[in-house]
């Protein structure tokens, strides 16, 4: 089967179904009939721009983005406007609380964006943690994610 219809099946089964581990996305298309490595299935994900977050049943399920959102800037304000609880900044990182299992997506968004200012991400449950080149481009990236959030 051809990437392209393959990753339709898999944005059709995201859609239908709460799916939480690329195991259980392999299974389910393994019930369409399509046979798919689990890299196949992880580049899959990373192509479609499918990130996990946490459904109304409190569970981390993988979500397309929909398409009213043109760029991942306007991804990233969104997805803080959503999910970021408190924004702060110690020298030069900064440090966002998130609601659980939004914090992968900004960092996934954060690290596509590649803000000159920021060397890494690191992005747990509901904590993520950006590290900046200096205290100066901190602040400077600080003060953009804040005008973001609201």
């Amino acid at each position: 089967m051809k990437k392209q219809a393959r990753q339709e099946v898999i944005r059709k089964i995201i859609e239908e179904h709460a799916v939480e581990t690329q195991e259980e996305l392999t299974k389910l298309l393994e019930r369409e009939g399509i046979m798919a490595t689990q890299a196949t299935v992880s580049r899959d994900i990373h192509e479609l721009g499918l990130a996990k977050v946490r459904n109304e049943a409190g569970r981390n399920v993988y979500q397309i983005f929909t398409t009213h959102v043109s760029s991942n800037e306007e991804k990233l304000q969104d997805m803080l406007q959503e999910g970021a609880v408190k924004i702060d900044r110690v020298a030069f990182v900064i440090v966002i609380k998130t609601t659980i299992g939004t914090s992968n997506v900004i960092a996934a968004l954060l690290d596509e964006l590649d803000y000159e200012e920021a060397l890494g991400t690191i992005a747990g449950a509901d904590t993520l943690m950006i590290t900046c080149r200096s205290v100066e481009d901190a602040e400077i990236l600080e003060d953009r994610l804040i005008e973001f959030a609201r």
